[in-house]
């Protein structure tokens, strides 16, 4: 995150929160940290329109020559993290408009890396994670998420995986767009050398989901 964008992201942060809850979030943020966790058929579909223009829209696996084109469009991406991150094995998907990059997220059919938390969660064959959504200021409101959106649905369906796992920060993206689709608040607490981490769940598989996330683990 590039020092320019702080000012911008307190503001939101603090508008959506309330002054108060986020000034005693940052002040604990670095003991006590929590996010929801999502599970979120992969069978859902994104409501939005078409392309204004008629750019073909197609999607592709980034690889390291793409380091240059995703720092000119997120200057928090060095080109040796995303270098980095491609070695290991990382997969960072683009959909383009004709020959632009319109939108841009990472995949992990391992695990869910939880950095915010520290922590990490295996996730099974039919599951995948979706993270660091990001689009192109120059596509926004034009259809390119939802485009992209369904293009890499077709495309975890037929590798059948049917179940997007991923975690929501405070003050990043409400809690409240879909509640069905939200089932654990996962808390970790660190002082020192002592690190703890406790999940609360909820809905109709509150007991199920318990179990399943006794998976995760310090990373």
């Amino acid at each position: 995150m590039s020092i320019g964008s702080w000012p911008r992201r307190f503001k939101d942060s603090a508008n959506k929160e309330g002054l108060w809850r986020f000034v005693l979030r940052a002040a604990l943020s670095p003991v006590y940290r929590q996010a929801a966790v999502r599970f979120q058929p992969l069978d859902h579909e994104e409501k939005g329109e078409a392309l204004l223009d008629s750019r073909p829209v197609t999607l592709r696996t980034a690889t390291e020559g793409d380091a240059e084109a995703l720092h000119a469009l997120r200057p928090d991406y060095s080109r040796d993290t995303v270098r980095s991150r491609l070695r290991a094995g990382q997969e960072c998907l683009l959909v383009l408009a004709g020959a632009d990059i319109g939108s841009l997220r990472w995949v992990s059919r391992d695990f869910v890396p939880m950095q915010y938390l520290g922590l990490a969660l295996p996730l099974y064959k039919n599951e995948l994670c979706i993270y660091e959504l990001f689009t192109n200021p120059a596509y926004r409101g034009k259809g390119v998420r939802v485009v992209g959106w369904e293009a890499l649905r077709r495309r975890f369906l037929a590798e059948q995986r049917d179940t997007v796992v991923d975690y929501v920060i405070p003050g990043r993206r409400p809690y409240g767009v879909d509640p069905r689709l939200q089932v654990a608040m996962v808390h970790t607490l660190r002082v020192g050398p002592f690190r703890k981490f406790w999940v609360r769940t909820w809905g109709p598989q509150a007991g199920y989901w318990q179990e399943r996330l006794k998976e995760l683990r310090w990373a």
